[in-house]
């Protein structure tokens, strides 16, 4: 249940183990920045150690996702892939404080 909270807090989270997707959520922060060692994806062989930064400006007092980017690429469904994830240096949502239409379709 604990790794289920702090993925929920970054943003988004597994539902299915087996899955490589994640859904999205309200982050609980405004700003984190992981480190992701070298071969984090590509299933764990390859690639540089880097950092992901997920940014939500406002997230403590707006609960609802207005847009959500993926190293400036728009994201249109509320699912980010693993892939997408570990790959990226910076995620980065828009927070408001009403609902919004945003991955709604």
């Amino acid at each position: 249940m604990s790794a289920w909270y702090v993925f929920s807090a970054l943003g988004f989270y597994p539902v299915n183990p087996a899955s490589t997707q994640y859904v999205v959520g309200a982050p609980f922060f405004e700003k984190i920045t992981i480190r992701l060692p070298a071969g984090a994806a590509a299933g764990g062989v390859g690639g540089e150690e880097h950092e992901l930064v997920i940014t939500a400006p406002g997230a403590p007092t707006m609960p609802f996702v207005k847009s959500l980017t993926v190293d400036g690429m728009a994201v249109e469904k509320a699912i980010l892939t693993h892939e997408q994830i570990v790959g990226a240096s910076l995620i980065a949502f828009e927070m408001a404080d009403e609902p919004q239409e945003w991955a709604t379709v």
